[in-house]
């Protein structure tokens, strides 16, 4: 009980959350801080900072995107903090070419873009958990373009099939 009450005293008057997801990035930021952006099943994607150096954030496994994490955050006015986290890193990552990995943020750009911040989203988490599954064994070009297709339909866009034409040369009748 003591160490809860530390944490407070540390993170403010809102005790921690328990959280469930998936990396989706990790941004360096100032010598002391990070930024990392993790798609929860609890609240969507939320931005979460990591301060180096503070006993309160300790955690086992590298914050890798596509590793799923389980953590506490604490609330503190409109700030996320990272309390105790377990990841299990997607290693594979580590050996991706540069071209794999502009096509993951690709990705991870679609996602943040489509959907908004703090809204859970159990199909968009399960696209995530099995985009993060099918990287190592895939090729990354095809499996980004179709699982973009299927966030964007998640997104609520679709074609309409009925109004839509294939011209062979690019012309109707009226030119």
């Amino acid at each position: 009980m003591a160490m809860a009450t530390k944490n407070k005293r540390v993170f403010g008057a809102m005790p921690p959350e328990r959280y469930d997801g998936i990396v989706l990035n990790l941004k360096k930021g100032m010598a002391a801080q990070s930024m990392l952006t993790v798609f929860t099943k609890q609240r969507g994607w939320m931005r979460i900072f990591l301060t180096k150096g503070k006993k309160a954030m300790q955690g086992v496994g590298g914050l890798l995107p596509f590793s799923l994490i389980s953590f506490d955050a604490w609330l503190k006015g409109n700030t996320f903090s990272l309390g105790e986290y377990e990841c299990q890193g997607n290693d594979m990552i580590r050996n991706f070419s540069y071209e794999r990995y502009v096509y993951m943020q690709i990705f991870v750009e679609m996602v943040l873009v489509l959907f908004p911040e703090g809204e859970a989203d159990g199909a968009v988490f399960s696209l995530l958990e099995h985009y993060s599954q099918a990287l190592p064994v895939k090729d990354t070009r095809i499996l980004t373009i179709i699982a973009g297709w299927h966030l964007v339909s998640a997104a609520g866009f679709r074609p309409d099939t009925a109004q839509v034409q294939v011209y062979l040369d690019g012309l109707d009748e009226s030119g």
